[in-house]
């Protein structure tokens, strides 16, 4: 019986019950087939409206390459906050509310943008002045 499939992984488990006698009983023997990998997970920017700042962080699965953005309503990119390898695990960036050169970006609605391995995603917030 062939089990293993190309993104999964077995794990044995054993349950066991325990009646109102105090006495263990083994049920059953079982496999749960589980991703070989979590997903990668953009979190809400906190405190969102920001003024001045605001706290952004995400999760890898796995270390590799993360790409972290800012953009405007219209798509335009404001800011790279990251572009690099990571460590797997949760991590923190923080936005300033300032564009590449250092000028503070006006109030309106923006966009961040999280690339890491296969996965895409983007959020959005407010920066209110």
């Amino acid at each position: 019986m062939n089990v293993l499939k190309s993104k999964t992984r077995p794990i044995w488990l054993k349950s066991i019950e325990i009646p109102p006698t105090n006495q263990f009983l083994v049920v059953e023997h079982f496999i749960v087939f589980l991703p070989s990998s979590a997903p990668n997970l953009l979190y809400s920017a906190v405190p969102n409206p920001l003024n001045p700042a605001t706290e952004i962080s995400y999760e890898m699965a796995a270390s590799g390459h993360a790409r972290l953005s800012i953009y405007d309503a219209s798509g335009r990119l404001i800011r790279t906050l990251l572009d690099g390898q990571r460590d797997a695990g949760r991590h923190n960036v923080t936005w300033n509310g300032r564009d590449e050169t250092g000028r503070a970006a006006s109030a309106g609605v923006y966009l961040y943008r999280f690339e890491a391995g296969n996965s895409v995603q983007t959020r959005r917030m407010t920066l209110i002045k």
